[in-house]
């Protein structure tokens, strides 16, 4: 099994947007046309949103990509908290982290990165070609 951890802002739509100004979950839809055909591939939430909302009711937020949510990780720092998860998770095979914030993320890291243009997330035509080449096993760089 493999694992998409998700973050939401900058990455499922803009980040620092005023209210109103843009669709809150509108680049949902990208992520799921790019994971349908991988049946192996999981959805991990670790954005801040975990730490507000039920598993349920974002499990709501995310319909596109529902039927592929494992849940959210543990409060606390994302670093952490997702190698927590893949400590206690060793199914996980491979793992890859889709986030605007580079510096939540440490050197060494045991996931693969991928970073997002806060303003830009999964509408970003090269951050949807590296996730692809990850997804089809090719590493994402």
């Amino acid at each position: 099994m493999r694992v998409v951890f998700l973050d939401f802002d900058g990455v499922l739509h803009p980040a620092g947007e005023p209210p109103g100004t843009t669709l809150p979950f509108e680049w949902t839809p990208v992520l799921a046309a790019l994971l349908e055909p991988f049946d192996d591939v999981r959805v991990v939430i670790h954005s801040s949103w975990r730490e507000r909302f039920s598993v349920q009711e974002l499990t709501n937020l995310l319909e596109p990509v529902a039927d592929r949510l494992l849940g959210a990780v543990d409060a606390g720092p994302k670093a952490a908290a997702i190698e927590k998860f893949l400590r206690e998770h060793p199914q996980v095979t491979d793992a890859l982290v889709l986030d605007d914030q580079v510096d939540e993320f440490p050197p060494g890291f045991p996931a693969t990165f991928l970073p997002c243009e806060p303003s830009t997330g999964l509408s970003s035509k090269e951050v949807q070609q590296r996730l692809r080449r990850w997804l089809l096993g090719r590493g994402c760089d």
